[in-house]
């Protein structure tokens, strides 16, 4: 196998409309050997998902959506509301519609929207550019959210602003994390990502946006000097 199923890694990253552990039960049966790091942070994922789709449910919403621990959306991640996030998510549209994808209910710079772009792309060098400077800084900065302190204390914080009636104990809103992991090992393997600086890794981000800015710009000018 040449690269993870990333198509499958999206389904776990979307709003659950079918049993995510069957998902995640395809995901773990098609990832090859040569993915032992992803293969058990999936084992851990399924350990602690609910058997029901109403608390699979519950659980994605709590993690991602309604008093959220992080958010999926990577352009929000790594540039807030700044404008550098409309510039990546027009590169990012214009590439899936390129790829032949559909946009879907969410905003093209969501997780699962990359990963599918990232399983349908043909370009190796904007495989690998995707990889290492959208999806390995952003995911890292992800991952933070998903410490057991910074979640002890969201969970807190949610419980005293806002009354929150929230599940107790930490296991169920770590649970998205080993799925986090699991991507990141994956990726980690595919593109030999090391670890490196997270300073280095923001700095990356820039150039990747001038890339996909740069094809639009070029595809523009070809719609304009067309017949």
């Amino acid at each position: 196998m040449e690269h993870a199923p990333y198509t499958e890694f999206a389904a776990l990253f979307e709003y659950p409309r079918s049993d995510v552990r069957v998902q995640a039960q395809g995901l773990l049966a098609d990832l090859d050997p040569a993915y032992p790091e992803a293969a058990a942070e999936l084992e851990r994922f399924l350990a602690g998902l609910p058997r029901e789709l109403p608390a699979q449910e519950e659980l994605y919403a709590r993690s991602f959506e309604v008093q959220a621990l992080a958010s999926l959306h990577l352009g929000y991640v790594l540039f807030g509301d700044a404008y550098q996030r409309g510039a990546l998510l027009v590169g990012l549209g214009r590439e899936q519609r390129a790829a032949g994808l559909a946009e879907g209910g969410e905003l093209p710079d969501h997780l699962g929207q990359v990963l599918r772009l990232l399983g349908r792309l043909g370009d190796e060098e904007l495989r690998r550019e995707m990889a290492e400077d959208l999806l390995r800084p952003a995911l890292r900065l992800v991952l933070r959210e998903f410490e057991p302190g910074r979640v002890a204390k969201k969970l807190e914080n949610y419980h005293r602003r806002e009354h929150a009636l929230l599940a107790p104990g930490l296991d169920m809103p770590l649970v998205y994390g080993h799925a986090l992991t699991a991507l990141a090992a994956a990726l980690a393997r595919d593109f030999s990502l090391a670890a490196g600086e997270a300073g280095a890794e923001l700095d990356a981000v820039p150039d990747f946006l001038a890339r996909v800015s740069q094809e639009l710009a070029l595809d523009e000018r070809g719609r304009e000097s067309a017949p």
